[in-house]
């Protein structure tokens, strides 16, 4: 497979509002809530989504526990190579194709099982004319007309 970028990840933690707060404070980060409840930390061309143990969403780790990460890894290579290669590395799917939103754009994914985690793997799709416009990214444009302090670490 040829992994183009990491598209974001996420992150199962204890509490919400202390992880969320320290990211804000020390990276200077946006952290949008989401109109179904989940919150992300938007660094531009990635995020992490956060998830808090017990209120996991399927797909989720096979044992969510604090610190489990789902990293989902946007590809090139057409959606039938990564399903065979998958199935040449018994990678277990789990769910997909399905349709997802992405950090940049929406996503076409895969999930398969890694050892205690949750793997998704994606290719970006194009909106076609008349269809539903992707919220996340409308979010973002505003979130991008907003003026952002930079973070040197």
């Amino acid at each position: 497979m040829c992994i183009e970028r990491l598209d974001h990840l996420l992150l199962t933690i204890a509490g919400t509002d202390g992880t969320v707060k320290s990211y804000c404070d020390v990276l200077r980060t946006d952290a949008p809530v989401f109109t179904d409840g989940r919150t992300a930390l938007d660094f531009d061309h990635s995020k992490i989504n956060l998830r808090q143990t017990g209120d996991e969403v399927q797909p989720n780790a096979s044992h969510a526990v604090v610190g489990n990460v789902h990293l989902c890894l946007v590809i090139n290579d057409p959606r039938e190579s990564r399903r065979a290669e998958l199935a040449e590395h018994n990678s277990r799917r789990v769910e997909g194709p399905a349709h997802r939103t992405g950090t940049l754009r929406a996503l076409r994914s895969l999930y398969a099982r890694n050892p205690g985690s949750l793997m998704e793997i994606s290719n970006q799709v194009s909106i076609q004319p008349g269809a539903t416009p992707d919220l996340t990214a409308l979010a973002k444009a505003h979130s991008a007309s907003r003026p952002r302090q930079g973070v040197t670490l």
